[in-house]
């Protein structure tokens, strides 16, 4: 019972997840439009909910009620482009 926060392994910024996404569909051959990345602070990106600086979920009670192990978020998206 109760709340279960899941999410994979390991920590990354909207950044480093749109940097891994363009550089998984580039190894892939993927022609793309967008030639460059660039990365900005949370603050320079206005949203109508307010968002704090540094938030990481915390799994603990899925992985002690589970006991699974879980990927780590790159791994999760490469096999999503390979599905």
């Amino acid at each position: 019972p109760g709340i279960y926060h899941f999410s994979n392994e390991g920590v990354c910024s909207w950044y480093d997840f749109a940097f891994e996404i363009l550089n998984i569909l580039r190894l892939k051959g993927e022609t793309l439009k967008l030639k460059e990345l660039t990365p900005i602070l949370s603050k320079e990106y206005p949203t109508a909910a307010a968002r704090p600086a540094y938030s990481v979920m915390d799994k603990a009670k899925y992985k002690k009620v589970t006991t699974k192990t879980i990927p780590h978020w790159r791994d999760g998206l490469l096999r999503y482009f390979e599905e």
